[in-house]
């Protein structure tokens, strides 16, 4: 999963900032913050029946356009853009986003002024509780954005901005947002480079996998599953999903195959085997319905 950090505008209203839609008078003074002539990122970790439409800035990377599913940290941006001074607000973390979907740009309807870029799930969006202070000094002291909105960074970059929240109180520890964000970080990073490897390597044969799948921990415990299960278990769907019978909506470029996930029938935090028996190939969506409903 590709992960990069964003920079936005300060938005120092009262409440969960980039939750609502700004009035005239709020854009004029969140403007005037920032040394810059529009603002239309006010909406970032609005929910709408449980999914964030959410903006990114101008330009965005080749990279974020291409990706099917993708990881925000969002950040202000740290100087006056017609003075270079600092401004309120800026240099600072507000939240993390995962699962994340480019659609293109979109008017919002109910707005004439707002637009936005990729949607994710509400129960993949999480904005801290207060930001966290030396936002770019937390990722990569020495980058220099430039005119630039986005860059692409490493998993220990966000496990650290992660580590940092939790330490001073931005999030809790036990979140139940950030334990998705974990999980499906800590699936797709580790496991999935697993599973690719496994089908490079061209003929599965039918494994015998894990009747009792230890755990190891990472920032958050996760069983050790057998790649080969997930492997033959893709091979065989042929590219169809389990649940609703259609095609995968895209071929994978690591593998050159059909994209779909494996998901366990009986999880295995529930006592069930990562067996053959007991895992199905599903498309992404079918995949959200069967964990989230």
């Amino acid at each position: 999963m590709d992960i990069f950090a964003v920079r936005l505008i300060p938005d120092l209203r009262l409440g969960t900032p980039y939750s609502s839609y700004p009035t005239e008078e709020e854009k004029r003074r969140i403007c005037n913050n920032a040394g810059i002539d529009w603002f239309y990122e006010a909406v970032n970790f609005m929910s709408e029946s449980g999914l964030v439409k959410g903006y990114l800035p101008p330009s965005p990377l080749n990279k974020v356009k291409e990706s099917k599913d993708f990881v925000l940290i969002t950040i202000t941006r740290k100087t006056h853009g017609k003075t270079g001074r600092a401004i309120e607000g800026g240099n600072k973390i507000f939240g993390i986003q995962a699962g994340c979907v480019y659609v293109g740009e979109k008017l919002r309807p109910d707005s004439n002024m707002l637009t936005y870029h990729y949607t994710c799930l509400e129960s993949f969006s999480l904005p801290f509780n207060f930001p966290l202070s030396d936002a770019i000094e937390n990722i990569e002291n020495d980058r220099r954005w430039g005119q630039n909105n986005f860059y692409e960074v490493e998993r220990l970059a966000l496990e650290k901005v992660i580590a940092l929240a939790i330490k001073q109180g931005c999030i809790e520890k036990n979140n139940a947002v950030l334990q998705r964000i974990l999980s499906l970080l800590s699936d797709d990073d580790i496991f999935n480079n697993e599973v690719e490897t496994v089908l490079k390597n061209g003929e599965i044969t039918e494994p015998e996998g894990n009747r009792q799948p230890s755990q190891i921990e990472v920032l958050v415990n996760r069983f050790k599953r057998d790649p080969k299960v997930a492997a033959y278990a893709l091979r065989e769907a042929e590219g169809v999903c389990h649940d609703c019978n259609k095609d995968a909506p895209f071929i994978s470029k690591k593998t050159n195959m059909p994209f779909l996930e494996v998901h366990h029938i009986i999880p295995l935090k529930e006592g069930g085997e990562d067996t053959i028996d007991n895992v199905v190939a599903l498309c992404p969506n079918c995949h959200r319905k069967r964990h989230y409903g």
